[in-house]
């Protein structure tokens, strides 16, 4: 399904399917390798991403942002069961100012000790088991969302993707390990922020 046939009632319509798809399931499994996903992100981050993303150029952004933020009260209902994996390069993606960019990787904390919310982050230093090639969901053992470029596709081929996913959870860090990780994250940010003021400065 291309990006225009399926943002074609506009981009908050395609938040209420997302969080359709996101009720009917009991556990969710979600594998980012570009952005921190949907479901977690604050939203001055959740701004920039869809603003970068929207190829169709869409007039409802600021209702899509919204409603993206709004859907993230699932992750706070009993029954209902979360994994979320992460690579280094989608933490520290700088599509967005340093300073957003500390802030939701302290949203990641925070939601972590959920009890049903379960954040992997995978470092670079890590030889990986297979070579990620794209983002994806698992919803149940029904169906699988894929995204790319031009637009998306659903699979029901749970299990490939499910290995996939068990693969990289192998490798991942979780619990303290990954508190650890974000605050190196949010380090090397801050030096980078540092870093473009001093440059600015040195221009002025």
């Amino acid at each position: 399904m291309s990006w225009r046939f399926a943002l074609r009632k506009g981009l908050g319509a395609k938040q209420i399917e997302v969080a359709q798809l996101e009720q009917a399931a009991s556990r969710i499994r979600v594998f980012q390798i570009a952005v921190i996903p949907g479901l977690l992100q604050i939203a001055e981050y959740a701004s920039q991403v869809m603003r970068l993303s929207d190829v169709t150029g869409q007039l409802d952004l600021e209702r899509g942002i919204s409603l993206r933020v709004q859907r993230q009260a699932i992750l706070y209902e009993p029954g209902r069961q979360f994994q979320f994996l992460i690579t280094e390069a989608a933490a520290l993606s700088r599509f967005c100012d340093p300073g957003i960019v500390v802030r939701q990787l302290d949203r990641l904390r925070s939601l972590g000790e959920l009890p049903n919310v379960t954040i992997g982050v995978i470092p670079n230093r890590i030889s990986l088991p297979r070579i990620p090639q794209l983002s994806f969901q698992v919803f149940d053992s029904s169906s699988v969302v894929v995204e790319t470029l031009s637009g998306k596709f659903n699979t029901h081929e749970v299990e490939v993707y499910n290995q996939v996913f068990d693969d990289f959870s192998s490798i991942a860090t979780f619990g303290t390990a990954a508190d650890m990780l974000l605050e190196s994250f949010k380090h090397k940010l801050r030096l980078y922020d540092e870093d473009t003021s001093h440059d600015s400065a040195s221009e002025d």
